[in-house]
């Protein structure tokens, strides 16, 4: 029987315009470690870790091999609170002009008081409560790290993203501690935040010898 793996990833295990499905690095690893492995992407864009939480909720079935790598959302400086930024998506024909004028005024507003999707504190402690309900489902984790490093475009839209980034890679190892794969740098998209095509090998080849020691049985 094949060993199931299943991926929660945010919009990096997807495909983009640059990347085809077949390059992603959940397919990626799925060609890596071969017919014995079976492996299901449950990545969604623009996701948190607790949306993630209860999509796995919806399909684990106990006894799996689970990915997580979230973080690169959730973790971003951003120009106001979320909360506030759901209330301007519902103020009809208002919306356009305040989000341009958001738009213009992005990186002046983060420099003064960034704000983040989940604070890094309450990504650690929903991490941990993940770990413990898959764990005592007889579950093995893998928690990838965000990436150490983020490309130009990324810090100048969001100033201060490696700094915020790296403070979410210190909750997600205290929630995580040996379960964390730290990847390094990992090969960026002009974007600055998304894998590349050798990123996305990268984190696969990562992933892959990290599971081919996970002992059978």
């Amino acid at each position: 029987m094949a060993r199931r793996v299943l991926i929660f990833g945010d919009s990096n295990g997807l495909p983009r315009p640059e990347i085809e499905a077949a390059e992603t690095y959940p397919a990626v690893l799925s060609q890596l470690l071969g017919p014995g492995w079976e492996v299901e992407n449950h990545s969604e864009g623009g996701t948190t870790t607790r949306k993630l939480f209860h999509r796995w909720q919806m399909v684990s079935r106990g006894g799996e091999v689970v990915v997580i790598q979230t973080g690169i959302t959730e973790g971003a400086p951003r120009p106001i609170p979320w909360k506030l930024r759901q209330v301007i998506g519902r103020l009809g024909p208002l919306k356009k002009p305040i989000v341009k004028w958001l738009h213009d005024n992005r990186e002046r507003l983060i420099r003064k008081k960034a704000h983040f999707m989940t604070p890094p504190e309450v990504v650690g402690s929903v991490l941990g409560h993940w770990l413990g309900a898959a764990t005592a489902q007889g579950s093995v984790l893998v928690v990838v790290a965000v990436p150490d490093s983020v490309g130009p475009a990324m810090e100048t839209r969001s100033p201060g993203a490696e700094q915020a980034y790296w403070v979410l890679n210190q909750h997600l190892q205290q929630a995580a501690g040996e379960r964390l794969l730290e990847v390094g740098e990992i090969p960026l998209l002009s974007d600055g935040h998304h894998f590349s095509v050798e990123g996305h090998r990268r984190l696969a080849e990562q992933l892959a010898e990290r599971l081919n020691r996970i002992p059978l049985g």
